[in-house]
């Protein structure tokens, strides 16, 4: 690899100039990135069928920038669109930005100084903040992990649930063929990080979090719907990875899929198909027990816990288990 790395930043386009007046999210997102203080990058704006006059938008900013590639993919989502990104990249790293975030002006300056510190890692992970609608910042679960467990990549992994502020070795990813899972609409950053991370010689984690990704009031994410069962497919196959890799599933990836599963739940057409295939998928992992008739919240975590600590192979998982849920 050449000394001055160069970088992909794949950006999938829809509808986005429609979700702030003027298509202010937008053109803050374009700016942010082509003003960047680094200069060897490539950038790859894929429009995804939009309707309104984004990519228009995107056109007349970037009119004239040779590191600009425009692409269109016009099969509907967001994970054809990084998979049509993905295929255009000829940088040494590849990393995502959504039209409606923005980056500060040294990001990708600073990852490569870490680039090139750290040897040419596999994946270099960072954090982001989150811009809330009343102006005021947050934390991700990220975060949270790192101030928890440290930049410890056994620990922190169930935590790197989606794509901002990572760097992919691009030579990695396509000797691999990792892609999207275009069929899977709910935790499809969550399979695509799980995969790359296991593909991974190396993973290294930073204290860097000049990514900002803007929350909205309301989002079609939470739309009442059975898509997020789609979430359960990925962790099938997430579950099978970690645990070729760790020997378990551990406790911290339990608290996440079940702290998800609180979120999801509420908004299923059909609650209890979720937590059948939830369920499922945990007996697959030596939970043999039939599991009462849904109860309450709590009356349901409290028996999956209390199964998963009864077939769990280290006492030090099942203290830990017992300590986080069992209160």
């Amino acid at each position: 690899m050449s000394q001055i790395a160069k970088i992909s930043i794949i950006v999938p386009i829809y509808n986005t100039a429609s979700l702030s007046e003027g298509g202010s999210f937008l053109r803050r997102c374009v700016t942010s990135i082509i003003n960047q203080t680094y200069q060897n990058i490539e950038i790859v704006f894929v429009d995804n069928n939009s309707s309104d006059d984004s990519i228009n938008v995107v056109r007349a900013l970037v009119e004239g920038d040779s590191r600009v590639t425009v692409a269109h993919e016009n099969q509907p989502g967001v994970s054809c669109a990084r998979n049509k990104g993905l295929s255009l990249v000829s940088g040494d790293y590849f990393t995502f930005v959504d039209s409606d975030d923005h980056i500060g002006a040294d990001y990708i300056k600073k990852a490569v100084d870490c680039i090139h510190d750290l040897r040419y890692p596999d994946l270099l992970v960072g954090d982001f903040m989150v811009c809330l609608p009343d102006g005021s910042t947050a934390g991700t679960h990220r975060t949270r992990a790192y101030e928890k467990f440290g930049y410890d990549i056994d620990m922190v992994y169930p935590y790197i649930e989606c794509v901002p502020n990572i760097f992919f070795k691009t030579d990695l990813m396509k000797e691999n063929k990792i892609s999207y899972e275009t069929d899977i609409s709910i935790g499809e950053d969550n399979l695509f990080n799980a995969r790359a991370i296991s593909a991974a010689g190396s993973v290294v984690l930073v204290d860097s979090n000049d990514y900002f990704y803007q929350a909205h009031e309301s989002s079609s994410s939470r739309a009442r719907s059975d898509k997020y069962l789609s979430f359960v497919e990925a962790y099938a196959e997430i579950f099978s990875i970690y645990y070729e890799r760790f020997g378990e599933v551990s406790p911290c990836l339990l608290d996440y899929v079940l702290n998800k599963r609180s979120s999801f739940r509420p908004l299923m057409v059909n609650a209890e198909k979720f937590d059948r295939a939830l369920v499922s998928l945990l007996r697959g992992y030596g939970i043999e027990d039939e599991l009462p008739r849904l109860g309450s919240e709590r009356r349901l975590s409290d028996r999956i816990i209390k199964l998963l600590i009864s077939v769990l192979p280290h006492q030090a998982l099942r203290r830990e288990l017992r300590r986080r849920f069992l209160k």
